[in-house]
């Protein structure tokens, strides 16, 4: 089974959102849409099926923080070539052609693992087509180093058990984005330059463990009165479209 390592990176940072996935080939395309009820987030990866080349219609994990947990085992970088390893990836299938379970193997040879794959209907699907906005009223662009500072933001404020979400602002060519701990009255905001102006004036409020959940990243994003939808910007052919739903008041 051939792999991208980027892919399988940017994987390990998405399993938090929902722990089960199921991968689909879709013409020359990997397909992976998942969820996060609670969260209102939602994402749909598209790659190149090079990328993760399994030899199958679909592959499905009941847990793929165990299959990065074996993966990872072998996966060591190091100028030591002694302790220098590379996962090897292979299948077994079931007469149906259906994935049986995925080996995950030492480059170094005489040790492996078997993971388990999981079978249709026992693995939780979403079934949405695509990600977009009813109406987009503003679109700004953050960066890595943005994003990471207003997670960090996020988690200065409030305590885990606080209730509270984040305040989103468009007016003009700004967007305003506020923290308020409900208990202690501490508060922290932010202003970002829109891409442009937004077509009128709008605020919601967007739940905060959907924020603290997106991977490192730079995005473009859509704003919305309903909620934003986040498009990774990457150098290689990963799409990556994110959305975070509005809470009702």
């Amino acid at each position: 089974m051939n792999y991208n390592i980027e892919m399988i990176n940017l994987l390990s940072e998405l399993y938090p959102i929902q722990p089960q996935l199921a991968f689909y080939k879709v013409d020359d395309k990997i397909v992976l849409k998942a969820q996060e009820v609670r969260q209102k987030l939602a994402y749909k990866l598209e790659a190149p099926t090079e990328y993760f080349d399994f030899p199958a219609e679909a592959l499905r994990f009941y847990d793929f923080k165990k299959f990065m947990d074996f993966f990872n085992t072998f996966n060591v970088d190091s100028k030591d070539e002694q302790l220098k390893d590379t996962p090897i990836l292979d299948a077994t299938l079931l007469e149906s052609g259906e994935i049986s379970n995925i080996i995950i193997e030492s480059s170094k040879g005489k040790q492996k693992f078997s993971y388990r794959a999981a079978i249709p209907g026992t693995v939780d699907e979403p079934q949405f087509n695509n990600l977009a906005l009813p109406t987009i009223g503003a679109k700004v662009t953050l960066s890595e180093a943005q994003i990471n500072h207003l997670k960090k933001m996020v988690n200065l404020i409030y305590d885990k058990s606080t209730p509270g979400g984040i305040k989103i602002e468009c007016a003009g060519d700004t967007m305003k984005v506020t923290l308020h701990n409900i208990v202690t009255s501490n508060s922290y905001d932010i202003e970002y330059k829109l891409n442009g102006t937004a077509e009128k004036d709008f605020n919601l409020t967007i739940n905060r463990e959907g924020l603290l959940l997106l991977p490192s990243a730079s995005f473009d994003i859509d704003v919305g009165p309903k909620g934003l939808i986040f498009h990774m910007l990457r150098d290689d052919n990963i799409k990556l479209t994110m959305a975070i739903s509005y809470m009702k008041a």
